[in-house]
């Protein structure tokens, strides 16, 4: 059902105010991807994308071409993807186009480029051309583009409308950059506390083992098998259990003794020096 437009506005059929022309596709065997002389830039719907590939073919009278200010469609896309390029305006480029792409041709006496360009952003004519499908692929065709209306402003309203959104969807585009850079100032922070952290500890006392724990002493596991529950006795060699370590500090109060043949079993686990601080 068609919503009520204003004084002066119109709903008319797409088809009857704006056509369009498919591309060509010329042969893969002619693809080079540097620019030569002779050659002209075959665009491609994944050139108007985030990772385009630039593909140039031999020039040609036969080639469909397009200028930086030229209008053009994502013909097709894919069969499920909810983020896929069917329908696509693609546009600030010169050169040949594809057949994946379709050049929009409308009077400019009649109707305002970019208020052309943001009708194809609106939902009338997705909600109708994602529906039909080629195959593995979403596309259209003209008789797909049969009994789609598009709201039509009065010529001096089309212009202030299309500025308007320029202005509107400009703050979109910079509020969405500064949403992407929230995880990079995220990391930041964190590395910025795991330095301060890092920083604190640096500036702690470095003291001798004979300074920590009596004698000598040894770092609890992991042992396996070799050390045991039963091997643990009232006094001899001093064990650091995890229990001893605080936060930047080590807790003197928790005392775990070995004898000394044990000791000497476990010889490589012996702790020479440590960093402690009373908090």
């Amino acid at each position: 059902m068609e919503n009520k437009l204003p004084e002066g506005w119109e709903w008319k059929e797409l088809l009857s105010i704006i056509d369009y022309q498919g591309g060509n596709q010329p042969p893969k065997k002619e693809f080079v991807y540097e620019p030569q002389d002779g050659y002209v830039r075959l665009l491609q719907i994944r050139d108007f994308g985030n990772k385009p590939f630039p593909t140039y073919v031999p020039d040609s009278h036969k080639l469909k071409k397009v200028s930086k200010k030229d209008i053009l469609l994502a013909r097709y896309g894919g069969a499920s993807s909810s983020k896929d390029s069917l329908g696509r305006v693609c546009e600030g480029f010169d050169g040949a186009y594809n057949v994946a792409l379709a050049k929009l041709i409308f009077s400019e006496k009649e109707l305002n480029r970019d208020y052309v360009k943001y009708l194809f952003f609106g939902p009338w004519f997705l909600a109708t051309v994602s529906k039909n499908s080629r195959s593995c692929q979403k596309g259209f065709n003209k008789d797909d583009l049969k009994g789609i209306k598009f709201p039509i402003a009065p010529p001096s309203e089309q212009k202030r409308i299309a500025d308007k959104l320029d202005v509107l969807l400009e703050k979109v585009k910079n509020a969405q950059s500064r949403l992407n850079k929230i995880s990079l100032i995220l990391k930041r922070f964190r590395q910025s506390v795991v330095e301060k952290v890092f920083s604190d500890i640096s500036e702690e006392k470095l003291v001798m083992l004979g300074d920590a724990l009596p004698k000598r002493g040894i770092f609890d596991g992991p042992f396996g098998s070799n050390l045991k529950t039963v091997d643990y006795t009232s006094s001899g060699v001093r064990v650091v259990r995890l229990e001893n370590i605080g936060r930047l500090k080590f807790i003197e109060e928790k005392e775990s003794y070995i004898s000394n043949e044990k000791y000497k079993t476990l010889l490589k686990h012996t702790v020479n020096k440590a960093y402690y601080k009373e908090v």
